[in-house]
């Protein structure tokens, strides 16, 4: 009884030390990103895939669950961004949104581990700004063949007003030919 209590102890502590080293984190392991937000601005979406790499090979540990963590240099604002695994096996992504223009770290967070792995501060641009035509204002709807168009109307409505104050001038002037005529007669 007493062998069988020593080999269950043994063969207990064996198995834990097996675990250990199946489970334990390898040293070289790496975040490995698959894009950098360099060039990303305020309000647009910074998509990356996130895997872990020992020895040039992806870990293919799929519970992992990491996420991603920003932080502003200057104003210490964090948020964190959490990750959805993809059909491929070690490998997540996250879908980054940075609120402000500015300084600003990213981590990648082992979930539960402790684990982190820290990337240098980024620049985050202004959000791009629709174009304005030139004047700042809204465009204006007088084109220059709007207004070839609206000088013509203008012109054949001038010129079709003179011939009918000429037909008219003229009704006028003979009326007043024959009224004069008329009363010579008489």
């Amino acid at each position: 009884m007493k062998r069988l209590m020593i080999g269950l102890s043994l063969a207990a502590l064996l198995s834990l030390s097996a675990a250990q080293a199946a489970l334990a984190w390898p040293d070289d392991a790496q975040a490995a990103l698959s894009t950098s937000p360099v060039g990303t601005t305020v309000g647009g979406t910074w998509t990356v895939d996130i895997s872990f790499v020992s020895q040039g090979h992806i870990l293919r540990v799929d519970n992992l669950h990491p996420s991603l963590v920003i932080r502003n240099v200057v104003t210490g604002e964090r948020r964190s961004f959490s990750t959805q695994a993809t059909a491929e096996s070690g490998v997540w992504r996250a879908a980054v949104t940075f609120p402000s223009e500015g300084s600003w770290t990213y981590s990648v967070m082992v979930g539960g581990s402790g684990l982190t792995f820290d990337y240098p501060a980024v620049s985050i641009g202004p959000a791009p700004v629709a174009a304005v035509p030139p004047g700042g204002g809204p465009a204006s709807p007088w084109t220059a063949p709007t207004l070839i168009a609206l000088l013509a109307a203008v012109a054949a409505a001038a010129a079709g007003g003179l011939v009918l104050v000429r037909r008219t001038v003229r009704r006028g002037t003979t009326a007043v030919v024959e009224q004069a005529a008329s009363a010579d007669r008489h």
